[in-house]
This record gives C-alpha cells, structure tokens and sequence, in this order.
C-alpha cells in the first residue's frame, strides 16, 4: 500500500467516490426503469408515456448527475493526496557535459 501525503484528503477522496459511485447506480437504475417504463408502458389517463418519462428525467437526472460529480470529485481528490512521481530518463543524458 502506497503512504499519501495527505491521508485525511485521501480518505474524503474515498468516500466521495463511495457515495457518488452508490447515488450514480441507484438513481440511474430508478430514472431508467422509470423512463423505459413511461416511454414502453400501458398509457395512463393522467400521465401518458412521454410524460412519466420527461418527468423520471427531470426528477431523477438530476441525482444522478450530482452522483457523477461527487464520484469525479472524489477521484480528483484522491489523485491530490497521491504523493507526487518523480520520473528519471535513463536513455536521456542528466545535466553535465558528455566526453
């Protein structure tokens, strides 16, 4: 397991990604059943098909866009508590004269 520079920046990273990654699933499971329901489903007196599915998108995107948020979120922030990558070229010369 690789040492953080910042562990507490790592572990709201973490959780970030858990509660985006769970809002993202479960919200969009729900707005799609909801959408193919309204678009494939029996037509209804009060609500037709087109509009159970306009109203499953406009009441369930938007959860599911701040699940993708939260989740990208948190990736940046985990990335940010990574310590940082020091690279070295061997086949480049270093600094210095070459005889």
């Amino acid at each position: 397991m690789t040492q953080r520079s910042n562990p507490v920046l790592g572990f709201f990273g973490m959780a970030l990604i858990a509660v985006g990654g769970l809002m993202t699933v479960l919200c969009g499971l729900c707005t799609g059943v909801f959408v193919l329901g309204g678009l494939f489903g029996g037509r209804g007196d009060v609500f037709g098909g087109g509009e159970v599915a306009l109203l499953a998108l406009i009441i369930g995107g938007l959860p599911t866009a701040i699940g993708i948020g939260l989740f990208y979120g948190g990736r940046r922030m985990l990335r940010a508590s990574d310590p940082p990558k020091i690279v070295v070229r061997l086949d480049e010369p270093q600094d210095g004269p070459t005889p």
